[in-house]
């Protein structure tokens, strides 16, 4: 009898070690409570447990728009490793690899194999930035970048081969069209931000699949999986009512803002020396305008030269996107002038233009990334903590990066003296500026592993929060949002409360804001001896100054006067509680 061997290609071998590294950092990070656990984040852990319950939620609590996927895997983990921040960013891990996955499948069909495996390697570090957005459960972002991956791995398929042969291809090609159908209609239900991938990705299927989808039946496998997974969105827009429906919201979400010469210069400066580079992996100046968050790790640097610094990184991506554009289309003009020469292309042929055009739809999707955020007040107000809106940029990153590797690997040495040199210089460059970035961004991974003991501080100051609130006999609270929906998951659920926003600007009162999940509001306002969770420095909240924690502090006390009510006054880290004292207790 014959030896049955299997034989594993060394790539493979060098993918697997890649995503092993890739998983192990983001384990490590995840177990120790890195970044800062937020009240978004908070909210998606208590979704979670109330599926497990029995919910069903659509959406994100509070909110007409944005998939709770992060919250349904959630459960799942849940259920079998307990109710935690890790268990829940595992999940995000999950998501993450399959990103990883899906970029080295359609990059290794529209480039090369090595590519894919390097572009693999680079998204397998990051900065801190970039690190924190990967792990933090907040609705959306990670799950897009999935999608949109799942969405051009599918569609490259039947693009490269028009004429299937046999039943089995048939089916195949079919099934790609379902598949993408899915991708785009759940990635849409998480979050909007795909819309722009969805249009690139259904021009390539448009262009190069127009015949198979309507002369051969393929339309019918893309409407049924636009169908099943627009199933959410469908039954979210049954019960909406009006002006809360998924297009009145992606009509509304970001916001329109002035078109002034002033206005435009701020956007632009800010997208690109603040926003783009933060999210694309500089790794040493992180803006943020929530400082007591810890955006992007337990940093905030940012110093006089930040800008310069920050303009230099996106005057050199944008310079590789030009270039990367301007081969891909002379490229394709070549391809073209064949095509009108000969009449007919070879397989090999239709292949290469549809290489050059996924590859200038990458580029294209950029752009559809950047200039509507550029134009949105997001940037205006806060270009730092925003920037995770240009996340959608990073589907794009290959087309972006591959003059450098073309460069570095294709370009050959002349016999001419001059011009070899000439030859010689250029491969050096783009080998050293991709060393350069690779070597950057596991700097940056590095520096989100030396900030683990700020991570377990941070943790052990939440269950000291809540252990101080039990111990006093806190069930109900009012407090700013970041605090509230925070503490309620660090507490189980056993402190919860309504979230409040000091009127500072106008008429100094105390107003309700940002009441995610209604039944805690209600569950605060019956409870007469509720307690007030009041900031003890500016430095705990983004929203009040020093004055403006004293008048809160007196409206407060004001209001237990006029109850006729006593209380005491105990502190957490970061906070002052003013709890009101029961008679006869």
């Amino acid at each position: 009898m014959g030896k049955f061997t299997i034989t594993i290609k060394p790539h493979y071998i060098f993918l697997a070690l890649i995503l092993l590294i890739a998983i192990a950092l983001r384990v490590v990070l995840a177990y120790y409570n890195w970044p800062y656990f937020n009240a978004d984040e908070g909210v998606m852990g208590i979704m979670a447990r109330h599926i497990q319950q029995g919910e069903r939620p659509v959406v994100f609590y509070g909110q007409d728009y944005m998939g709770v996927l992060e919250a349904y895997i959630g459960a799942m983990l849940f259920s079998f490793m307990g109710s935690s921040v890790f268990a829940l960013r595992l999940g995000m891990t999950l998501f993450y690899v399959g990103f990883l996955v899906f970029l080295y499948l359609f990059v290794r069909q529209i480039y090369t194999e090595q590519f894919a495996l390097w572009m693999v390697a680079l998204f397998g570090f990051g900065s801190t930035a970039i690190l924190s957005r990967q792990l933090v459960a907040i609705g959306g972002y990670i799950e897009v970048e999935l999608f949109v991956a799942l969405a051009f791995t599918v569609v490259l398929w039947p693009a490269f081969h028009p004429f299937p042969e046999g039943k089995k291809q048939h089916l195949l090609q079919y099934l790609c069209f379902f598949l993408w159908a899915v991708a785009i209609s759940v990635g849409l239900w998480s979050y909007s931000a795909i819309i722009p991938w969805i249009a690139c990705s259904g021009l390539l299927l448009l262009i190069f699949c127009w015949r198979e989808l309507l002369l051969k039946g393929g339309l019918i496998a893309l409407l049924a999986g636009l169908l099943i997974g627009s199933t959410p969105l469908i039954i979210y827009n049954v019960g909406a009512q009006p002006g809360h429906d998924t297009l009145t919201v992606l009509f509304s979400i970001v916001g329109k803002a002035p078109l002034t010469l002033h206005t435009l210069k701020e956007q632009i400066l800010n997208t690109f020396t603040i926003s783009f580079p933060i999210i694309s992996g500089e790794p040493t100046c992180h803006k943020s305008e929530y400082l007591f968050l810890h955006y992007w790790g337990f940093e905030s640097d940012w110093s006089s030269h930040c800008m310069a610094l920050g303009a230099g990184w996106s005057l050199f991506f944008g310079a590789l996107g030009l270039a990367s554009g301007g081969i891909g289309l002379f490229a394709l003009g070549k391809a073209f002038m064949l095509w009108r020469k000969k009449h007919v292309l070879t397989l090999t042929e239709h292949q290469h233009i549809v290489r050059l055009t996924a590859h200038l739809l990458l580029l294209l999707g950029v752009v559809g990334v950047v200039v509507p955020y550029l134009r949105s007040m997001p940037v205006l107000t806060g270009p730092g903590g925003n920037a995770r809106y240009l996340l959608g940029t990073w589907i794009g990153f290959p087309a972006l990066l591959w003059p450098l590797w073309a460069g570095g690997t294709r370009l050959r040495n002349s016999s001419l003296g001059r011009r070899r040199w000439t030859v010689v210089g250029l491969r050096a460059s783009c080998v050293a500026c991709l060393t350069l970035l690779l070597a950057i961004y596991v700097y940056g991974s590095w520096l989100a592993v030396t900030q683990l003991p700020l991570a377990k501080a941070s943790k052990q100051s939440a269950e000291a929060t809540v252990q101080t609130l039990q111990a006093h006999h806190v069930t109900h609270i009012y407090a700013e949002y970041w605090f509230t929906y925070r503490i309620a998951f660090y507490s189980n659920e056993q402190v919860t409360g309504a979230s409040y926003i000091y009127n500072h600007a106008n008429d100094h009162t105390l107003r309700l804001f940002q009441n995610k999940y209604t039944p805690y509001l209600t569950a605060a306002q019956r409870d007469p001896y509720a307690s007030y969770v009041i900031p003890a420095s500016p430095d705990s909240t983004i929203y009040i100054s020093m004055k403006d924690i004293k008048d809160l502090t007196g409206i407060v006390k004001r209001r237990f006067q006029d109850q006729h009510l006593s209380y005491r006054v105990f502190s957490v880290p970061g906070y002052t509680i003013y709890q009101p004292i029961p008679p006869n207790s």
